[in-house]
C-alpha cells in the first residue's frame, strides 16, 4: 500500500481480533480491507471497532484522572 509504513499494516484472519490489535491515534484514518466476505460481517467488525475505541478512550481518561 503506497505511502503506508509497513509497521502500520497488519493481517489478521480473525476480524474481531484485528480490531483489538489496531494501534492508532484518535483522528487517524483506519481502513479495513475485505475479500469476498459479506457486508453484514463488515458492519459487525465496525461496531466492534467502535466499542474498542470507546473502551480505550475511557481507559485513557481514567489514567489521566489517576495522575
Amino acid at each position: 500500500m503506497a505511502g503506508v509504513p509497513q509497521e502500520r499494516i497488519v493481517c489478521e484472519p480473525d476480524e474481531f481480533r484485528a480490531a483489538e490489535l489496531l494501534r492508532y491515534t484518535p483522528g487517524d484514518d483506519v481502513y479495513i480491507l475485505y475479500g469476498t466476505d459479506s457486508l453484514a460481517l463488515s458492519y459487525k467488525v465496525y461496531d466492534h471497532m467502535k466499542e474498542e475505541a470507546a473502551r480505550r478512550t475511557q481507559g485513557g481518561a481514567e489514567k489521566e484522572g489517576q495522575a
